[in-house]
């Protein structure tokens, strides 16, 4: 397997889009948009990842630890979960991660 760019990093977006329970297909394409204009993945890598987030077990505290960098793919997360209307858990989701990033930081 080639390495694909941001790997860990859209595995925690696709998390907190998830986090409601269900990452609709509008918040996937949102996530493949601004990654493949962020970085040029293709559709064949994104649906790579998509596919490992789904057979794996991690939390989305290991997606965080494991993620760079963290502003960025916040702003990103924040942009796809809201592109089907930001659900209280996805909500909850980035603020625990916006807090672990300020803890990080200091």
């Amino acid at each position: 397997m080639l390495q694909i760019p941001n790997f860990n990093s859209i595995k925690l977006c696709l998390s907190i889009c998830g986090y409601d329970g269900l990452i609709s297909d509008i918040e996937l394409e949102t996530l493949y948009s601004l990654y493949n204009k962020k970085n040029g993945i293709t559709r064949d890598q994104f649906d790579e990842v998509v596919d490992n987030y789904f057979n794996s077990n991690e939390s989305l505290d290991e997606l965080f630890a494991a993620s760079q960098p963290l502003t960025d793919e916040m702003e990103i997360a924040h942009k796809a979960a809201g592109s089907d209307g930001l659900d209280i858990r996805e909500n909850i989701a980035l603020k625990i991660c916006t807090s672990m990033l300020t803890i990080k930081e200091d």
